[in-house]
């Protein structure tokens, strides 16, 4: 899991969904640099891939590229805590793709997780990525439509994104 250190300013994020890849999300940087990525799900028919910032660690991109079918609930109700502790975006701990030293290869340039049984809830004007069994986040972190749960380990467990449309909650459903 991605184990979250602090939180840097929020910046313009542009979130995409279509009916391909169900939903992805950059966010803006005036300095652009290279990017590590962390991939979770089953690795079979689950993926989703967050894009690091390599200095910072900060959240740079979340693309949710396919969920297994049976791992998509559908909720009527509202996000367990729509409100947030803090507004800016996650900067994660870097120390796993620092193991790997400063001449690694591209590919060295990601760390899977596999194991992980990801899924996803859609609401009426939500969805929710939950990245464990049994999530809890205790904060959230958001930057405008998206936030991030955090649980008592620091450990990144939820990614939502909030205020979609009815046309975009359609696309998502058929991208599925």
């Amino acid at each position: 899991m991605l184990n979250i250190i602090e939180t840097t300013n929020c910046t313009e994020a542009t979130i995409e969904i279509d009916e391909y890849i169900p939903f992805s999300i950059e966010f803006a940087s005036k300095n652009p640099s290279s990017l590590a990525y962390w991939r979770a799900g089953d690795g079979n028919s689950s993926l989703m891939e967050v894009g690091l910032d390599e200095n910072s660690g900060a959240i740079k991109s979340v693309t949710l590229t396919s969920i297994n079918p049976k791992n998509v609930n559908r909720v009527d109700d509202l996000l367990s805590r729509a409100d947030s502790d803090a507004c800016g975006i996650p900067i994660c701990d870097m120390e796993k793709w620092f193991a790997l030293g400063d001449s690694r290869e591209f590919s060295e340039n990601f760390v899977d997780e596999f194991e992980l049984d990801i899924s996803l809830n859609i609401g009426r004007s939500h969805i929710s990525v939950l990245l464990c069994k049994d999530c809890n986040p205790i904060k959230h972190i958001r930057c405008g439509m998206v936030q991030f749960g955090i649980d008592i380990h620091n450990e990144l467990v939820t990614i939502d994104i909030t205020e979609l449309s009815n046309a975009n909650i359609e696309t998502i459903n058929s991208a599925i």
